[in-house]
């Protein structure tokens, strides 16, 4: 009877403990376990086109946002010349507003090496002019000069003879005033020839260098003014800082990855989507972070993936505190931490999943 009384005890609790974990509303822990792809937040790709021009990309890992654009607008058919920073190597971190290198087309390299020919010729042509005429021309300066001065001693013995002559009354006054006057002509002669050979000694063509240097001016401010363009307007900059990666591809120059913030892929069952609550953290454990790593809850994606047969969403996730060394597109496990559930709830849960 004792013995009867005992298992008629025993069922009894049992059955009260029973009622109390399905009656009483103490609560389980409930979460999500799968697998994240951990990406950087931002990514931008520097790449060459099909037809050679160079487009960027911007992707944002976060809001999904895909903006790309073509980085050169030269005109078509034009060989365009892309000088990457020897100094970049992968894994290099750069910060924002950092230059990559410099991007030009073939016509603008030719136009300004034409130029610098251009200048290098106007440079020599003023040396030379500011530097005198050739030998020939003052020797014929001083032939003329020469001349002038023969003529002028000559008309002087003349005029002197003749002065003596007027004195003793043998010649008219107007005959010696003729030849007087004639002497002053050739004397204003000399004094022109006189200064056509120092014009020739000196150099001096003020008409000609004046030309010569304002096309040297000119020249100059165009090559400025192209240099300037090249430098700026064709500057590959950085639009945010992070860690340099350059792929084995043809086409793909180098990505730029910014790892101020992390994004985790998650696929997660399609029956669990509606447990996941908005902005619910997220640990990640992987053998290659040092600790966990945490986060929340993003976005969930509506839209279907079938994986290991099973019909999946994916919720995108931030990762807390990575580094620029981090590997992108690591595979770690993740933890979706839910609102805690009760026991029969937890119970249909698993045995659902």
């Amino acid at each position: 009877m004792l013995k009867k009384n005992y298992r008629i005890l025993i069922i009894i609790i049992i059955i009260l403990a029973a009622l109390a974990i399905f009656v009483l509303p103490f609560k389980i822990p409930y979460s999500i376990d799968s697998v994240a792809k951990i990406l950087p937040a931002q990514q931008w790709v520097l790449s060459r086109g099909n037809d050679g021009e160079v487009l960027t990309s911007t992707v944002n890992h976060i809001s999904g946002e895909n903006n790309s654009y073509q980085l050169t607008s030269f005109e078509r058919g034009e060989s365009i010349i892309l000088n990457l920073n020897p100094e970049l190597n992968n894994g290099d971190v750069v910060s924002k507003g950092d230059t990559l290198g410099v991007i030009y087309s073939s016509s603008q390299q030719e136009y300004l090496l034409q130029l610098n020919g251009e200048l290098r010729v106007l440079n020599a042509s003023l040396k030379a002019s500011m530097s005198g005429v050739k030998k020939t021309e003052v020797r014929e300066a001083e032939h003329r000069l020469a001349v002038a001065t023969s003529e002028v001693e000559k008309q002087t013995k003349i005029v002197n003879r003749l002065n003596e002559l007027h004195k003793n009354e043998i010649i008219s006054r107007e005959e010696y005033q003729t030849a007087a006057d004639e002497l002053s002509i050739l004397k204003k002669a000399v004094n022109v020839r006189q200064a056509e050979l120092e014009s020739s000694l000196s150099g001096e063509k003020d008409e000609e260098i004046n030309m010569l240097n304002e096309k040297i001016k000119a020249t100059e401010n165009e090559i400025s003014f192209l240099r300037r363009e090249v430098d700026t307007q064709n500057l590959i900059i950085t639009p945010f800082g992070g860690r340099i990666d350059k792929p084995f591809s043809n086409d793909t120059l180098l990505v730029l990855s910014n790892f101020d913030l992390g994004v985790a892929w998650i696929p997660v069952a399609l029956e669990e989507a509606a447990n996941i609550p908005a902005n619910g953290k997220v640990s990640y454990d992987s053998p290659f972070f040092a600790t966990q790593l945490l986060g929340e809850v993003h976005m969930t994606q509506p839209v279907m993936q079938l994986i290991d047969g099973k019909q999946c969403i994916t919720v995108l996730a931030t990762v807390n505190a990575i580094s620029n060394d981090f590997v992108s597109g690591l595979l770690t496990p993740a933890k979706i931490n839910c609102d805690p559930v009760s026991l029969p709830v937890y119970l249909k849960r698993n045995l659902l999943n």
